[in-house]
């Protein structure tokens, strides 16, 4: 059995063939698989090659060891007739522009490398006994490369359009508060994105609505959730009707989502 079956890694991404969008989140997990009688140890997490022009997801709230990494997880897997220990690393990243990605990996483990006892100096069994020991050292796991990742330019958003700079799947409700208005009291127009994909893009564009002095907005971002808040305060009396187009780049549908957005005020 050579170093190369013992102990191996493979890099895993959904749907590798589909072409990727500059700003699109990429799920990754890297897969380390040890053969269990080295009783392996990984001594750090995995350094990654290739991704330099890549901004990763921030676990450090969840991972303070290593804040590009989820926590890492363990189990036992049995390949080819053999048992092997196999570590899990997930991980996420979005590129900053567009080219070929062809990632790479590597990470250092510590491992049994003789499971039996040392040499007895006195030729008797009760001090082979005394003297076993397990003797360990290090080994630099090479992973195998990962499909090579074709990332695409983002097309232009719809010019009737506004942009938010989501990439994902997102869904947009909206609401004012309150309903009602008065000249010169301000109206919360709400906007609430809810989905799949990272909020690190978004940008909060600005309004411009006829009859409105309208505030920059407030954003806040979490994991799946993005809500803007705009202060939108009315100059004059009357019955107000305007219909705002928002746009979410989809990269599974390769086009813009589109979300209209009602606003009703009298």
């Amino acid at each position: 059995l050579t170093m190369r079956e013992a102990a191996f890694g493979r890099i895993s991404i959904p749907d590798p063939e589909r072409p990727r969008y500059v700003g699109e989140e990429i799920p990754m997990e890297l897969h380390l698989y040890v053969l269990e009688q080295l009783m392996p140890q990984p001594t750090e997490y995995p350094v990654l090659e290739g991704v330099k022009n890549a901004v990763f997801r921030d676990y450090s709230a969840e991972n303070p060891r290593q804040r590009n990494f989820a926590p890492a997880r363990a189990r036992y897997r049995e390949i080819d007739g053999r048992r092997y220990r196999e570590f899990i690393f997930p991980t996420a990243f979005r590129a900053t522009v567009p080219g070929k990605l062809e990632i790479g990996a590597r990470q250092n483990i510590a491992i049994v490398t003789d499971g039996g006892r040392a040499s007895d100096p006195f030729g008797d069994d009760f001090f082979g006994g005394f003297f076993s020991m397990r003797q360990t050292g290090s080994h630099t796991v090479e992973f195998e490369p990962a499909p090579v990742l074709n990332v695409q330019p983002l097309p232009a958003a719809p010019a009737d359009a506004v942009n938010l700079g989501l990439v994902g799947e997102w869904k947009l409700n909206s609401r004012l508060v309150p309903a009602v208005a008065k000249v010169g009291e301000p109206v919360s127009l709400e906007l609430i994105l809810t989905g799949d994909g990272t909020p690190e893009t978004v940008t909060a564009p600005k309004l411009t609505l006829p009859g409105f002095r309208i505030y920059p907005p407030e954003v806040r971002k979490k994991a799946g959730n993005v809500e803007i808040k705009y202060a939108l305060v009315p100059l004059q009396p009357g019955e107000y009707a305007e219909t705002l187009q928002f746009a979410a780049f989809n990269p599974v549908r390769k086009e813009y989502d589109l979300f209209p957005c009602e606003i009703r005020l009298p």
